[in-house]
């Protein structure tokens, strides 16, 4: 229990975490579990000069508490600093955060990851919004981290996540690993079900929700699976032909008998090229094309890359993604490409198309042909006669992703 050295700056601490629990009601049972720790800083002035200005949290779930800037903090302004770092703690932006290096790019990202899904009313004006930096909001953290690279932030406002020196009894674990999992998992509960008897929970709290309390599927198992479901189904198919005599050619005098041929499988990728295509998706996009040659058997032929906007344009045979020449940068209408995709001859039996999912689709699927859709971070599903494989763009395949991401830059540019 934490004893304050002023009755009033327990009061004023109640007030704030009661203003926050009112105005995000479903994340009430996170912000309980803040553990509080004051922290004396000598000539401090409680000013956004102050490491302690946004009351930032650990990993433990401790927040540490400046009292004189605790003293002059409106309730309201308290209670959103505590949702804001409560996020922090729930999205697990401290491990994320550790694979990119963490510092002040990665704290300013997460800033602006938390900042879509908090109140409005009040928010401060040192709170970071993606509008500060004339970026899409509503974007992961990672995406944010990359669209601020060779930025100049030492001027900007961060809210000092992962920052704050911790207190003397600090070797006491407040909240461990497997209650931080508890801990996240009981409040996406009742996120979700707020969400389903009022319009107030912001749609990343929800898309946040249904990730923690619906199974993962490995999407990367999944995609291989799927190409390769087609790829077996295309072998499969078999055909008579005179270019090769039948094994029973003997058995009828006088009769030549066609023997069978097994097809080799052709597989082509529609790119998505068009304007709602950022980087991001396109370094995805990159990743996946070598596990789709890998999946469906043809590392020898490669395959049939289309890029598409609102146009389909010319396909090229490849073996790896820098062999992709980009070309788009328009609408998008991915009916063309699928159309192109399944007229190339010889027909693919597998067309792949990745995609953010924001086009319009054919009616119906190609003729003898099987759709697959990389949807990469979209929201926007495809006609059910797709079959649809949810791609994230916040785990980019470290493997790949320095080469992969040169190649996006290098060709964005040549975009027409």
């Amino acid at each position: 229990m934490t004893v304050w050295p002023d009755p009033r700056l327990a009061r004023r601490w109640a007030a704030g975490r009661l203003a926050a629990v009112q105005a995000a009601p479903y994340l009430a049972t996170a912000l309980l579990a803040l553990d509080v720790r004051t922290v004396e800083v000598p000539g401090s002035l409680g000013d956004q000069g102050s490491r302690y200005y946004a009351y930032p949290v650990d990993q433990s779930w401790r927040v540490h508490v400046d009292p004189v800037r605790l003293a002059g903090t409106p309730a309201p302004e308290l209670g959103y600093w505590l949702l804001h770092q409560v996020t922090h703690l729930l999205r697990d932006h401290g491990p994320r955060g550790e694979r990119r290096g963490a510092g002040r790019q990665w704290n300013a990202a997460a800033d602006l990851e938390v900042g879509d899904d908090l109140p409005t009313n009040p928010r401060p004006a040192a709170a970071l919004v993606p509008a500060r930096f004339r970026l899409p909001a509503g974007r992961a953290a990672e995406e944010y981290w990359r669209a601020l690279a060779g930025r100049d932030l030492a001027q900007t406002f961060v809210c000092g996540l992962r920052t704050a020196p911790v207190a003397d009894d600090s070797s006491r674990v407040t909240v461990g690993a497997e209650e931080a999992r508890l801990l996240r998992e009981e409040t996406a509960r009742r996120v979700a079900a707020r969400a389903s008897s009022h319009d107030d929970v912001p749609l990343g709290w929800e898309r946040w929700a249904r990730d923690v309390l619906e199974p993962v599927v490995d999407w990367r198992r999944e995609l291989a699976a799927t190409i390769r479901h087609a790829v077996g189904s295309s072998r499969g198919r078999v055909d008579h032909t005179y270019q090769r005599r039948s094994r029973r050619a003997g058995v009828v005098a006088g009769v030549i008998l066609p023997g069978l041929r097994q097809p080799r499988p052709t597989v082509a990728v529609v790119l998505d090229t068009s304007r709602s295509m950022s980087a991001a998706h396109l370094e995805r996009a990159g990743a996946e094309l070598g596990r789709i040659i890998r999946s469906s058997g043809v590392t020898t032929r490669g395959v049939s890359v289309l890029c598409c906007d609102v146009t389909a344009h010319e396909a090229a045979q490849v073996l790896d993604f820098r062999s992709v020449r980009l070309v788009g940068g328009g609408g998008t209408d991915l009916r063309a490409g699928i159309a192109a995709a399944a007229a190339l001859r010889p027909r693919p039996d597998i067309v792949v198309v990745l995609t953010d999912g924001w086009t319009e689709w054919p009616e119906r699927p190609p003729p003898r042909t099987t759709v697959v859709v990389g949807l990469l971070g979209g929201e926007v599903l495809p006609p059910e006669w797709v079959r649809t494989v949810q791609i994230p763009l916040d785990e980019i395949d470290e493997e790949r992703r320095e080469g992969v991401e040169a190649e996006v830059a290098a060709d964005v540019v040549d975009r027409t």
